[in-house]
């Protein structure tokens, strides 16, 4: 069999784009792998959330947690969980409708739409905010760092701070 310097290029150059063309494949793999990792831990907050799940929520949670509410009110992680888990107030039905997972690095941001009832003695409130939560893997796990209740917000710069923040 005759190759022609021409046909051996070709197939070298070839080879250099496969080579390529995995190389990217594998770094798309663990960006993939890490999107989907903060999912689950997203997905994991909301069932602790609804089922007023202290362990899990202390799991998730990062020790230094700042849990900032819309009305400017901060919780530490003892004060957050002592509250969702008390029992005066308790999570009839919580969906997490958009969900937006950016990480870089050891950091991820997580934009959600928390639709939701949540109930006490006496009333029954519908819920629909937006929320920004901060992780930061730590140990090999997602910890929420920082959740924040959005205000009246379109949320059009944070999904542009989002871009940036993975470039």
């Amino acid at each position: 069999m005759t190759v022609s310097r021409r046909g051996l290029t070709t197939a070298i150059g070839m080879a250099g784009a496969l080579i390529s063309a995995i190389g990217l494949s594998e770094n798309e793999r663990t960006e993939s792998t890490e999107e989907a990792s903060v999912a689950g831990a997203v997905e994991s907050f909301r069932m602790a959330m609804l089922t007023g799940d202290g362990t899990e929520l202390d799991r998730l949670c990062a020790a230094k947690l700042a849990y900032c509410h819309a009305a400017g009110h901060v919780q530490c992680k003892a004060e957050f969980i002592a509250d969702a888990t008390n029992g005066e107030s308790r999570w009839r039905s919580l969906t997490f409708g958009t969900i937006d997972n950016v990480v870089q690095g050891s950091s991820a941001l997580s934009r959600i739409m928390l639709i939701g009832e949540a109930e006490n003695d006496r009333w029954l409130v519908p819920v629909k905010i937006e929320v920004l939560m901060v992780w930061q893997k730590q140990g090999g796990d997602w910890k929420l760092l920082a959740p924040q209740v959005l205000r009246g917000s379109s949320g059009e710069a944070i999904t542009s701070w989002a871009s940036n923040f993975a470039a």
